[in-house]
């Protein structure tokens, strides 16, 4: 029953985080990223940060039990600098999900300090919900 509930649980994170932004998440065969961030003061830590891009979008996730965090630049050449996400999320856009509660980004900034080709890039993020709750951390994020 239990497991069960954990599943239903993924799937219902799973398709709040992403149906703003992308409608699905990426499978990666072998995600080794990290994530670390908080929330509202809440330590939020994943082994499970990887980068997908799609139709214009570089996309950073990060997954760790029924806590997702998304970042989504648009760039279709991502270089390093520093992305502001702004209340339309046209341009960049993120968001949080917990225990399937989404909170989208109204503001904020997303920054790339480092891309190794074809093996990961590493930044960090900072961002405050439409409901005022404050976001931020860190990424390494495997391609």
């Amino acid at each position: 029953m239990k497991k069960a509930i954990s599943v239903l649980m993924i799937a219902f994170v799973s398709v709040a985080i992403f149906s703003g932004c992308s409608k699905t998440i990426p499978a990666h065969s072998s995600p080794t990223g990290i994530m670390t961030a908080t929330e509202a003061g809440v330590a939020f830590s994943s082994a499970n940060c990887y980068e997908r891009s799609t139709a214009g979008y570089y996309n950073v996730y990060g997954v760790s039990g029924s806590t997702a965090i998304n970042l989504n630049i648009k760039s279709t050449n991502l270089t390093t600098g520093s992305y502001h996400i702004d209340s339309s999320g046209t341009n960049h856009s993120a968001g949080i999900a917990i225990n399937g509660n989404y909170k989208k980004a109204s503001t904020g900034t997303i920054s790339v300090t480092t891309i190794n080709a074809g093996a990961n890039m590493i930044g960090s993020f900072n961002f405050t919900c439409t409901d005022g709750t404050v976001v931020s951390g860190s990424y390494m994020a495997v391609f």
